[in-house]
């Protein structure tokens, strides 16, 4: 890893700590499973280690990194089951989000769905094999789905759903899924539905979206467990071995 001094920055140190520790989660620069030495990642950024061990904290607080006795903290390791489970409580917060604020849309929101599904596209097509360019992509998706959980003003809910795509984007980056065939069309529905003015037309569409993206990411894994080089076990699949078997 590059060293990165980010001592002249106007952000406090621990949070400057913790952006570029989760940037290096995100994209897989530290994979999971790797030790996490606060001595070493604080010399690679030019700081002590007080403020590396305080954002190690806050990354182990929100589940990205993980502490096991008398080794210290490590990238936590998702198992398959536990990012189904993710998958499953994105469904339940936007499906309740869709059926509380289908009320309070308007011509306005209606207007930035849709500029926030032209981003999305024009960010897909535009893609190529930078992290960048992948985070961009998958930035754009977050801020479609976004748009419309705002409809509804429930702030500790929402606090909760930014986290656990969080979880859901490190997955994500790390092996490159950014999206399946049949994706734009579903974002699509949801923003006609939304358009008419048909709750259930939404609730069905944003249903079949997410649906869709958990049973890819199942196929995947299974697909991932299949492989020759390694044979099926009983233990749960990490996620670098979807990523090894891309």
């Amino acid at each position: 890893m590059q060293i990165v001094d980010l001592r002249s920055a106007k952000n406090t140190l621990g949070e400057l700590a913790y952006g570029h520790l989760l940037r290096l989660i995100l994209s897989h620069e530290l994979q999971p499973g790797t030790r996490l030495r606060p001595e070493d990642l604080a010399a690679q950024m030019g700081l002590s280690p007080t403020p590396v061990k305080h954002a190690l904290a806050r990354l182990a607080g929100e589940g990205l990194v993980v502490h096991r006795a008398g080794l210290g903290p490590f990238v936590a390791e998702p198992t398959v089951s536990e990012i189904l489970e993710l998958y499953d409580c994105r469904l339940m917060c936007e499906l309740h989000a869709v059926r509380e604020g289908f009320r309070r849309l308007d011509d306005q929101f209606i207007a930035e769905l849709r500029r926030c599904l032209g981003v999305h596209e024009a960010t897909w097509a535009g893609r190529d094999e930078t992290f960048e360019s992948q985070r961009a992509v998958i930035e754009a998706d977050r801020d479609f789905h976004d748009c419309y959980m705002r409809l509804w003003p429930n702030e500790r809910t929402h606090a909760w759903y930014r986290q656990l795509n969080v979880h859901i984007r490190s997955f994500q980056l790390g092996n490159q899924l950014l999206g399946r065939p049949g994706m734009q069309v579903e974002h699509r529905a949801i923003l006609a539905a939304y358009a008419a003015r048909d709750l259930d037309g939404a609730l069905v569409a944003v249903r079949t979206h997410l649906e869709g993206a958990r049973d890819a990411f199942l196929e995947r894994a299974k697909l991932a467990q299949s492989t020759p080089e390694k044979a099926p076990s009983t233990e749960p699949m990490r996620p670098e071995t979807l990523h090894k078997t891309r």
